[in-house]
C-alpha cells in the first residue's frame, strides 16, 4: 500500500477557529465568515499549499469545494501545525493523524509569538465572585475590586473555566495561593506557610454545593505545588 499524497486539513469547526482567530490578530488574509457558515459540517478542507508569509505567518491556500477553489487564509505555525494530516493510499484507503494542540481540552490561544490562551475571564470572575458573595474565601474583605477569581487548577495546566475551578480570593491571598505559601486540601482547610492574614483554618464555600472548588483540581494544584517546591530544593 502506497501513500501517494499526504495533506493538513481543516474541520468546518477548526476553520471557523483558524477564521476567526486571524480576524481577531488583523491577519491579512481572512476568510468570509458567511462562506464558512455555509460548508458542509461533513467535509474536511485540505490545505493545497502554503506560503512563508511573514515571521512566525503562513498563508494557507485552503481548499473548499471539490472544484478546487481556494481561499486565502493567514495564520501561525502553530495552528498550522497543530492541524490533522490526511494521507491517501493508492488502493483508496486513507488515515489521519491528529496532531497535539498547544492548550488541552480544546482551549485557544492567542497567535502572537507569545502564546497564550484566550481567557473567558470577565465572565468567569463575574460567576466566581456571585458564588462566593464577592468576599474573600479565606478572609473578611468583602471590597469587589479588590476580590479576584483565582483558578486553582492554571490555564496553562488544563484548568477550566467553570465555577468549581475557581475560588474567591482577595489580592494578596490570591497571590500567595498561585506561588503555594497558601493551600487548600481536599476537605477544604486552610494552610498557610506565614501569618498572611488568613483568618481562617478551613475555606469559606459557596451556598450551592454545585459551586464548591473540585477535589481533583485542588489535588493537582498542590501535587503542581509540591513538585514545584522540591524541584528548588
Amino acid at each position: 500500500m502506497k501513500k501517494f499524497e499526504e495533506l493538513r486539513f481543516f474541520s468546518k469547526p477548526l476553520l471557523k477557529e483558524a477564521n476567526y482567530a486571524a480576524h481577531r490578530e488583523k491577519r491579512s488574509k481572512c476568510i468570509n465568515p458567511e462562506l464558512i457558515e455555509n460548508l458542509s459540517l461533513n467535509s474536511i478542507y485540505h490545505v493545497l499549499k502554503f506560503w512563508y508569509h511573514k515571521k512566525n505567518e503562513l498563508r494557507l491556500f485552503v481548499e473548499i469545494n471539490d472544484k478546487g477553489e481556494f481561499e486565502l487564509l493567514d495564520t501561525s505555525i502553530t495552528r498550522y501545525e497543530s492541524l490533522p494530516i490526511i494521507r491517501y493510499f493508492d488502493n483508496g484507503k486513507y488515515e489521519i493523524d491528529f496532531q497535539k494542540r498547544p492548550y488541552p481540552n480544546g482551549r485557544e490561544w492567542q497567535e502572537t509569538e507569545i502564546k497564550k490562551p484566550v481567557r473567558k475571564q470577565s465572565k468567569f470572575r463575574k460567576n466566581v465572585l456571585e458564588a462566593y458573595s464577592n468576599c474573600c474565601a479565606v478572609c473578611d474583605i468583602n471590597q469587589p475590586s479588590l476580590i479576584r477569581a483565582a483558578h486553582i487548577l492554571n490555564v496553562k495546566d488544563g484548568g477550566p473555566d467553570t465555577i468549581n475551578n475557581g475560588i474567591a480570593l482577595c489580592v494578596n491571598h490570591e497571590i500567595a495561593f498561585d506561588i503555594g505559601i497558601l493551600t487548600i486540601t481536599t476537605d477544604y482547610k486552610v494552610k498557610t506557610k506565614n501569618d498572611i492574614g488568613v483568618q481562617l483554618q478551613k475555606l469559606k464555600l459557596p451556598k450551592s454545593k454545585n459551586y464548591y472548588p473540585n477535589k481533583e483540581y485542588l489535588k493537582k494544584k498542590n501535587e503542581i505545588i509540591t513538585a514545584a517546591n522540591n524541584s528548588y530544593k
